[in-house]
């Protein structure tokens, strides 16, 4: 099982599509670029990820479950923006993110670099 699959994702915007049929697929523990130029659609993909907008068409899956069906699997996908909401390097306290939800009991702690 892939830890996020994406099939055929499609959505338009009056009249005027913005994605169409993108798939592919993240397995456990591997990192993931997604680029694209300005327009390309990066954006809209990730808010169909978080279950902030629906697809027009496609399947969107994290471990597995199908997150236009199922509220709980929406609930447990989170995101942390690289925006640093205005602190500068080195004035962050450590910041520590649980695994929870999906059976992870690890804790990392990432301090912040300049």
């Amino acid at each position: 099982m892939n830890a996020v699959e994406v099939r055929n994702l499609s959505r338009s915007f009056d009249g005027r599509d913005i994605l169409s049929d993108v798939s592919f697929t993240v397995g456990h523990g591997e990192i993931f670029g997604y680029l694209g130029p300005n327009g390309a659609g990066k954006t809209t993909t990730i808010r169909i990820l978080l279950g902030l907008l629906a697809p027009g068409a496609g399947d969107v899956r994290v471990l597995g479950r199908d997150l236009a069906a199922d509220d709980d699997a929406r609930a447990r996908v989170g995101v942390l923006f690289e925006n640093n909401a205005g602190f500068s390097a080195g004035t962050l306290p450590p910041t520590t993110m649980h695994g929870r939800g999906w059976g992870c009991s690890s804790r990392t702690t990432a301090f912040p670099t300049g």
